[in-house]
């Protein structure tokens, strides 16, 4: 292998790492959030399958968090029916 190809493997080695460090961070965002905004509600199997489907990795990120706002967090008074 020549020292042009390593170097090559080593960039595209370090620009996946890169992107799974902030998949990971955005992971945790979520979680974060997800649990702020669930502070004090009771336990519930519909959310509790849903994280596990995306924790699993069946649900992407937007798959995850739209329904999950759609149902907890409620609309901004700007955008409420009049």
């Amino acid at each position: 292998m020549s020292a042009a190809d390593d170097r090559q493997r080593q960039a595209a080695f370090g620009r996946w790492r890169r992107d799974q460090n902030r998949l990971w961070r955005e992971r945790v965002a979520t979680e974060a959030q997800v649990s702020a905004a669930l502070a004090g509600h009771q336990p519930d199997p519909w959310l509790d399958d849903l994280t596990e489907r995306w924790v699993a990795g069946d649900l992407t990120l937007e798959q995850m968090c739209a329904p999950v706002e759609a149902r907890y967090v409620s609309p901004h008074p700007d955008q409420e029916e009049q």
